[in-house]
């Protein structure tokens, strides 16, 4: 054992195997590259500088990340796991499943308003090219598990004659998170405006409503 509390062990081994303090290890390591991976972006962020800002050993850093595209996928891993709101799935008419969707985007908005989403998403378009493994879990992640959650939540409701498809359920979830985010995320993240949502409430909101009109069930309405 090391100074940092560390045996020989499988770096991939689940948490639930490590003691108390390789996870508090661990925890720091992660907390010393997201600042430095925010602050300076991935290329300029070596092994040197994180054990330093975590207090670890290199062999500690390797034991629990056997690489810097490792560490770098966990950090990434860990932040799009931040938004963990899942949309209520049981309504019983139509206007629960409005205020569903409508409590939904507006979550994702309140999220993306965070600096931490926008330095992320800002960092993923910057490393995209050398780091293609870490922003494909990012997007897989980020917005596969937003559009997986809209596609049931859409699929539920045409089931229950809440509204139409016009087209697959997937499509449907894209094209509605399209128009929520619009262009607000993009802005902040080319530094245009500091906030990408200034008032998400109202934009999922109106987005809602416009989203319940064009599905609305002939001879009748969504909303």
């Amino acid at each position: 054992m090391n100074d940092d509390g560390n045996t020989t062990q499988d770096p991939a081994a689940p948490d639930k195997a490590w003691s108390p303090r390789q996870q508090a290890a661990r925890a720091r390591i992660l907390a010393a590259a997201r600042g430095l991976y925010f602050r300076d972006g991935f290329e300029k962020v070596t092994s040197d500088a994180v054990v330093a800002e975590a207090a670890v050993s290199k062999a500690t850093l390797y034991k629990h990340f056997p690489s810097m595209n490792a560490l770098f996928r966990a950090v990434v891993s860990a932040e799009v796991d931040r938004f963990g709101y899942d949309p209520q799935l049981s309504f019983g008419d139509v206007e629960s499943f409005a205020t569903a969707l409508s409590n939904y985007a507006t979550n994702l908005l309140s999220f993306l308003n965070s600096m931490d989403a926008v330095s992320l998403s800002r960092l993923m378009l910057e490393e995209a090219r050398h780091q293609p493994d870490a922003t494909a879990t990012y997007f897989d992640t980020a917005y596969g598990q937003t559009l997986q959650q809209l596609a049931t939540l859409f699929e539920g409701a045409a089931e229950r004659g809440f509204i139409v498809l016009h087209r697959p359920a997937s499509e449907t979830a894209e094209a509605f998170l399209g128009a929520l985010e619009g262009f607000g995320l993009l802005r902040a993240q080319l530094g245009i405006a500091k906030t990408p949502y200034p008032h998400p409430h109202d934009t999922a909101r109106s987005t809602v409503d416009d989203f319940l009109r064009a599905h609305a069930p002939e001879g009748g309405s969504a909303s």
